[in-house]
């Protein structure tokens, strides 16, 4: 199980550094940021839904079992329709959006702790305190989503940069180890 830890551990400098370039992206362009995650969101499900429902009509096994065209139809209706909802209604979108990314935060805190936890030795405390510190600003995210969005998305960069630190510190941590990189 620790190998497998501290292989994931090997794997997280790019998304490392994409967490910290985001985080620093988000808390410089706020209300841009969330607005543009948005609408990205919501044409992508419109995209989605129109390409399923292309899939069904002209794909290969397009005379194929109906209850299989039923469910994608259904599936490709409530795409469309939570794309539309993220397009015309993103104030709504935004107010839901931050406590669902304190939950994602909270989950990526405990991911950061138990690699850190099963690196050998305990050899990783910032990772460890750094998870924590993450968890933390989403719960502070959930708990207290308000109408300040602005607040939310420092603590949402906030918590991205020092996940993306975590991350950088597992690396650091791990690479010594390598045997590819003594070589």
């Amino acid at each position: 199980m620790r190998e497998f830890f501290q292989k994931s551990a090997k794997n997280q400098l790019i998304p490392a550094l994409i967490n910290i370039i985001l985080g620093v992206l988000i808390i410089i362009f706020r209300r841009k940021t969330m607005d543009t995650l948005v609408l990205i969101t919501g044409w992508i499900l419109i995209v989605g839904a129109v390409a399923m429902i292309c899939s069904c009509l002209f794909g290969k096994g397009k005379d194929g079992d109906s209850d299989k065209k039923s469910l994608k139809y259904t599936i490709a209706l409530l795409c469309a329709v939570v794309g539309l909802f993220f397009i015309f209604s993103p104030k709504t979108v935004t107010d839901i959006f931050p406590i669902l990314m304190g939950v994602g935060l909270i989950l990526n805190g405990l991911g950061s702790i138990s690699s850190s936890a099963a690196m050998e030795g305990g050899r990783s405390f910032l990772a460890f305190i750094l998870g924590i510190l993450v968890m933390i600003l989403g719960g502070l995210i959930i708990f207290h989503p308000g109408d300040v969005i602005n607040i939310q998305m420092i603590l949402i960069g906030a918590a991205l940069i020092l996940n993306g630190f975590a991350c950088l510190d597992l690396f650091r941590v791990n690479r010594p180890n390598d045997p590819d990189v003594n070589q």
